[in-house]
């Protein structure tokens, strides 16, 4: 059970990781077409 906890939250922090990524890359991309 705690091996699948650890697994279950590493993949919630790449996941995570993965989204913060995508929106600043997001974000950077609707304040360059601001301009």
């Amino acid at each position: 059970m705690n091996f699948f906890h650890k697994k279950t939250t590493l993949n919630f922090n790449t996941i995570a990781t993965k989204v913060k990524d995508f929106q600043k890359k997001q974000y950077q991309k609707f304040a360059h077409n601001q301009k």
